[in-house]
């Protein structure tokens, strides 16, 4: 088989595993409205740092598993006993990062406005709490 598509079959059967991790993850996340410096004031009392995913929420990705890879990269190396993984909170796109991050042991937070809240959004099932700041 050519590196190529030993590569491709990685990435999906990542991506099912992703997928499946997601489904795995249940309950709703610890939710309340903060300022800035009251998510300051937790991550202190959590004494460990955060690691930020940005992109896309409800656009998605056009390569999902290639985003993915990216992400699980990104998280080697690092212990999960001393890095609190952040990717926005919703369910959508970059989201699809707290499902790995679970999977490989993170705490996970998310920060998003209160209008994902008053829009109801949906979060994702696999972020521990999540932070409605107001716009």
């Amino acid at each position: 088989m050519r590196r190529t598509h030993q590569i491709l079959f990685t990435l999906a059967g990542g991506l099912l595993h992703s997928a499946l991790s997601q489904a795995a993850c249940s309950g709703a996340p610890v939710q309340q409205e903060a300022d800035p410096a009251g998510i300051q004031a937790f991550v202190q009392s959590q004494q460990r740092q955060v690691l930020t995913f940005i992109g896309y929420s409800g656009a998605g990705y056009q390569d999902e598993a290639a985003m993915l890879a990216l992400a699980a990269r990104a998280l080697d190396g690092r212990d999960p006993a001393r890095v609190l993984v952040n990717a926005g909170g919703t369910a959508e796109g970059i989201g699809a990062v707290y499902a790995l991050a679970r999977q490989r042991g993170f705490g996970t937070l998310g920060i998003v406005s209160t209008l994902a809240r008053d829009h109801r959004t949906p979060l994702s099932p696999c972020v521990d709490r999540v932070f409605f700041v107001p716009d």
